[in-house]
């Protein structure tokens, strides 16, 4: 009885030292995110794209799966090395919680059961994704459908800029103090 028990933490220590480093965790620059998830309201899954090229760990694609459609996509060029170091998506509205949940700050399960309180086609039909670049040093904020389409670069910041995202008025808020006050800038997602 203990050997089993033994042999099933091991197991699952294996399991989710693979699946880490798959999903984006480990990175030469210290920067991490995870990418790993189904979204319901697509009936699509998300991986993590990790920088083969220059032998580093970082995420730098997101894999866009349809197993459905049995379809494929990337929601960045092949030739992208910017660094992913934020990824969000609305799952669904809480009803029991009067709140929308936002991935990963409100992950659902890891065995992909969406509770019966959680409504998914009110979710916003895009995700964020935050990049770094190495050379710039900035960070740059970008938005595009749940699918990949339109992609498109909402501002580019540095570290001493602030993201906030809200995701009950589905907007991102740039927060950075400047003098004795501060300048919000504010995106719709």
């Amino acid at each position: 009885m203990i050997r089993k028990v033994l042999l099933s933490v091991f197991l699952v220590l294996v399991i989710s030292a693979g699946q880490s480093s798959l999903s984006g965790f480990s990175s030469k620059t210290g920067r991490s995110v995870y990418i790993d998830s189904f979204d319901y309201q697509t009936a699509q899954y998300f991986y993590a794209v990790n920088n083969a090229v220059d032998d580093e760990n970082e995420v730098i694609n997101i894999c866009l799966y349809d197993i459905g459609k049995n379809d494929l996509k990337y929601v960045f060029p092949s030739d992208n090395r910017d660094v992913i170091v934020g990824f969000y998506y609305q799952i669904g509205y809480k009803t029991d919680e009067n709140r929308m949940l936002l991935f990963p700050r409100d992950s659902i399960s890891q065995y992909r059961v969406l509770p019966s309180s959680v409504d998914p086609q009110k979710a916003s039909l895009n995700m964020i994704i935050i990049t770094y670049s190495k050379t710039s040093k900035k960070k740059t904020l970008w938005i595009c459908g749940k699918n990949g389409s339109e992609l498109k670069k909402l501002a580019e910041y540095d570290d001493k800029t602030r993201l906030e995202i809200d995701s009950m008025f589905n907007k991102i808020l740039l927060i950075k103090q400047e003098g004795n006050k501060l300048k919000i800038d504010s995106y719709n997602y």
